[in-house]
């Protein structure tokens, strides 16, 4: 990967586009389109889990939905104005907790879970 300072100096856009949980399907597909779109100078990928980002204007982040503070440190990489952030994460179930078939299984903790990975961490990205 390019550095950042240089993508600019080679005269691309200095807009860019970032794409919350680009490690994924939509994600990946979504990341791929717009590094391919010339209104972009830089497109950031930021993933719990990412992949190498083979173009050269595009830079892999790292973050835990849960923990706010590594959410805050990946933004502090961003060094382009974002015009365009796509949130592409969701999760309904995985190892630690399953989905619920009735009401009388909701509890707090995996619901709270549910809610910081689904709608505060993305909107804490913002």
């Amino acid at each position: 990967m390019r550095s950042e300072a240089s993508m600019l100096q080679s005269g691309s856009s200095s807009s860019a586009a970032l794409v919350i949980g680009s490690s994924g399907g939509l994600g990946s597909a979504l990341v791929a389109a717009l590094v391919d779109d010339h209104r972009f100078g830089c497109v950031y990928a930021l993933s719990r889990s990412p992949r190498p980002q083979t173009a050269p204007n595009c830079v892999s982040l790292t973050a835990d939905p849960l923990d706010p503070g590594s959410v805050e440190t990946a933004l502090k990489q961003v060094a382009h104005p974002l015009t365009r952030v796509i949130v592409t994460t969701g999760m309904l179930h995985d190892d630690l907790q399953s989905p619920e078939k009735s009401w009388r299984a909701l509890d707090t903790q995996p619901l709270s879970r549910s809610f910081m990975i689904n709608s505060i961490a993305p909107i804490l990205a913002l």
